[in-house]
Parts: C-alpha cells; sequence; structure tokens
C-alpha cells in the first residue's frame, strides 16, 4: 500500500466534494503499478475539477482478494 494513500483518497474526495460530481455507486478500482503505487479510479457521474479524469470503456476481467492489504505483494505476483 501507498505510504500516502490516505492522504491521496483525503485529496481526491476533497476535490470531487468541491466539484458538482458525486460518487454514485462508491465503486473504487486500484490498479497497482508496482508494489507501492496503484492508479486509483473512482466512478463518478461528472468530471471533476483538478483532477485528471478518464473514461473507461469495454469488457474487463477483475480478480476480487478478500485479504489483509499487507498481502498486497501476493496480488502483484499473482497478476
Amino acid at each position: 500500500m501507498p505510504v500516502n494513500f490516505c492522504a491521496v483518497m483525503k485529496k481526491m474526495n476533497g476535490k470531487i466534494e468541491i466539484s458538482v460530481a458525486k460518487i454514485p455507486d462508491r465503486l473504487c478500482l486500484s490498479d497497482y503499478t508496482s508494489k507501492r503505487n496503484m492508479d486509483i479510479y473512482l466512478t463518478v457521474d461528472n468530471e471533476v475539477d483538478g483532477a485528471e479524469n478518464a473514461t473507461l470503456s469495454g469488457k474487463f476481467l477483475s480478480k476480487v482478494y478478500e485479504v489483509s492489504i499487507r498481502e498486497t505483494e501476493k496480488w502483484c505476483r499473482n497478476y
């Protein structure tokens, strides 16, 4: 887990609150790009000012892990 994960989430939430955007489904996707870095994608219903907005479309395959966040390294190896 990135060291500043909580700070990043608070910053993103602040930008969303300032915008007219809402998080309708409370969906958060994370893409672990390394052991200590990840890209976070939140579902929002409108573009968020000051954020890097992205649109995902298509069909996706995902894996769900019900384990401790401390086991991130295992997740990355299984990826």
